[in-house]
């Protein structure tokens, strides 16, 4: 509409030669025409007045659309870190303010960069923008297709038909080549931004398989935690040991013995510093060392990302459903824990054929260790927060099956729990 009364109060070539600042001059133009067809005073500079209007009512918009950018990506960033498609270090929250400042920083330090790396170019930038505006609506248009494909008895508020779906698909699509036909240059600025962030996602993707293939490397070098506790350093033919009230390092008194059978008799050492072997000494130490500590660390780490438990929700004995989410598990989830949890009800029968059922899964799939837990009580929010609470797991990681018509709850009220089968 705005585009449209620009049209009919400014020529062509006004409009192209005040591209920055058209709304203003509109605004002026449509407020003289209503001066001189109310018969206002002349003092009175109606134009110029409804000009400074609009331009404050761009600002405010405008300031609106950049608080709304921080709202949304501080939304986003912070639910890809709760399901571990980030860093989970962007869930630090600022103990003064209560904010994620680390999101709303990197989200600043990214527009920054782009400012920087497009020369302050207000429409290269807008161009950026369109792809990415544009992108992420198509996203939306075949992720709707997929749902009515993969989950049709998911209860919705709002349906849309399927011609609908695909005439929006497919108008967003068009919409998007003729920008990247029209500017095509400006493809090399969003992928670069894309690359990044997709390695990112996709290293946190991969992450157990990254760590494994470190551990794998720091074992080709030798580096094996129970070899370096074990085995006695060797330094030119002469076997040292660690006597228990001295260490290695520096300014300790190190003991080593001449002895072959030194790790047997402790008692039997000289003076490191006396042989003249500890500047010989340190330094292989020091690496060692280092080689030792990297490996527990990535231990460490591998093992505190597989050691996140999840919960799947069992609402009956269903061994087809409980086998579907653990291959899904395994497929899509980097944990060795898996929950079935079954709420028994005063009409539920017997729970010995489902705790069969898991042991047989457990025994099936030995790289996930599934257990049942059998509650008493109804499923609903209340569940699910003291789950949460008792057994220290976020509902975002807690799984169900696709809820049919007669599912009393609504989707909203799930508090981020995933649909899964």
């Amino acid at each position: 509409l705005l585009s449209l009364i620009s049209f009919a109060a400014l020529p062509i070539d006004v409009i192209t030669a005040n591209k920055d600042t058209v709304l203003a001059g509109t605004a002026k133009v449509i407020g003289h025409w209503i001066k001189k067809s109310l018969n206002f005073p002349e003092h009175w500079e109606v134009g110029e007045l409804l000009s400074f209007w609009v331009s404050i009512d761009a600002f405010v918009v405008l300031a609106g659309a950049v608080l709304t950018a921080y709202v949304g990506i501080n939304g986003l960033i912070r639910r890809m870190a709760m399901d571990r498609c980030l860093p989970q270090v962007l869930l630090w929250k600022n103990s003064v303010t209560n904010t994620d400042s680390l999101i709303l920083f990197g989200f600043f330090a990214l527009c920054v960069s782009q400012v920087i790396l497009l020369d302050c170019d207000v429409e290269a930038l807008g161009g950026v923008y369109c792809y990415a505006f544009l992108s992420v609506m198509s996203i939306f248009a075949f992720g709707n297709m997929i749902l009515k494909v993969k989950r049709p008895s998911l209860p919705r508020l709002h349906k849309t038909s399927w011609l609908a779906s695909i005439a929006g698909f497919l108008s967003v699509v068009t919409a998007l080549l003729g920008n990247i036909l029209g500017k095509p240059e400006l493809l090399t600025y969003f992928f670069v931004y894309f690359i990044v962030i997709g390695v990112l996602v996709l290293s946190m993707f991969n992450r157990v398989n990254i760590l494994r293939v470190i551990l794998f490397v720091l074992r080709e070098m030798g580096v094996e935690e129970e070899a370096w506790e074990k085995e006695p350093e060797t330094l030119g033919g002469i076997a040292a040991t660690r006597s228990p009230k001295w260490w290695w390092n520096r300014g300790a008194a190190t003991q080593v013995s001449t002895s072959p059978s030194a790790a047997e008799n402790p008692d039997e050492t000289i003076d490191l510093e006396t042989a003249g072997l500890l500047a010989k000494a340190s330094p292989k130490k020091d690496q060692t060392s280092k080689r030792r500590s990297c490996f527990k660390s990535v231990v460490a780490t591998l093992s505190s990302v597989r050691d996140v438990p999840f919960i799947f929700f069992a609402k009956h004995d269903d061994l087809y459903v409980i086998n579907k989410a653990v291959l899904y598990v395994q497929k899509n989830e980097q944990t060795s824990k898996l929950i079935i949890v079954h709420c028994k009800s005063e009409k539920s029968g017997d729970t010995q054929t489902l705790s069969e059922h898991v042991k047989l899964i457990d025994v099936l799939y030995p790289k996930i260790k599934v257990s049942l837990l059998v509650v008493e009580g109804a499923f609903g929010i209340g569940m699910i927060e003291w789950l949460a609470q008792e057994l220290a797991i976020p509902i975002n990681a807690m799984f169900i099956t696709c809820p049919d018509k007669d599912f009393t709850m609504k989707i909203q009220e799930l508090r981020g729990m995933r649909i899964i089968t």
